[in-house]
């Protein structure tokens, strides 16, 4: 990839407590376009991805989630919100999806072998990333979606309608980590990491 370019494509949709086309920059594609997905869950349990766990929807695609979460939905004869979410929750589950617990864990293995401070948490990495959004002058609106935010209900926010959602992230992605994106894309092809 060229110095201060980001691989056009039109994102990745995940399935989640909020469905969502994320855009990504090349590299981020690459690492999780790997399976030769278009769409798909955005955090697989590494058993599922390893291939030494085969969950009963692992595969489906989100229209078949979808379905499959209907179907319970009615068969269960569920009338609350919160036995949706738990039907819910459990789709996700059959379909090999991770649990923020498990990516807690990995991230404080992670963080322990760098040496980071105890008081270091996942969420610090949320904040990074609407901190650098900020700092390469992204519109409020667009972080706001980014973070999976509501959205204010000013009227100004109201008439305001977000169409620029891929090229703000890729120009903010560039701005803040453009030695980030051509080390991970150096790394990706050293490695032949490339979608099949």
């Amino acid at each position: 990839m060229a110095a201060g370019t980001v691989q056009r494509h039109p994102g990745f949709t995940t399935k989640g407590k909020r469905d969502k086309r994320l855009p990504l920059a090349g590299p981020l594609r690459e690492i999780l376009m790997m399976d030769g997905g278009e769409n798909g869950l955005l955090y697989v349990r590494r058993p599922v991805t390893e291939g030494s766990e085969r969950p009963p929807l692992s595969g489906c695609s989100l229209q078949e989630l979808g379905n499959e979460l209907r179907r319970r939905v009615k068969a269960s004869a569920v009338n609350s919100a919160a036995g949706r979410q738990r039907l819910r929750d459990e789709v996700l589950r059959d379909a090999g999806a991770t649990g923020y617990d498990r990516i807690d864990a990995e991230f404080r293995g992670v963080a322990h072998g760098l040496g980071w401070a105890k008081q270091a948490t996942l969420k610090d990495f949320r904040h990074l990333f609407l901190t650098s959004m900020m700092n390469a002058r992204m519109a409020d609106p667009y972080r706001q979606y980014l973070a999976g935010q509501a959205q204010s209900t000013a009227p100004v926010m109201s008439y305001t309608h977000l169409n620029q959602v891929r090229e703000q992230y890729e120009r903010a992605v560039l701005q803040e980590w453009g030695p980030l994106v051509e080390a991970l894309e150096g790394r990706i092809a050293e490695l032949g990491l490339r979608r099949r």
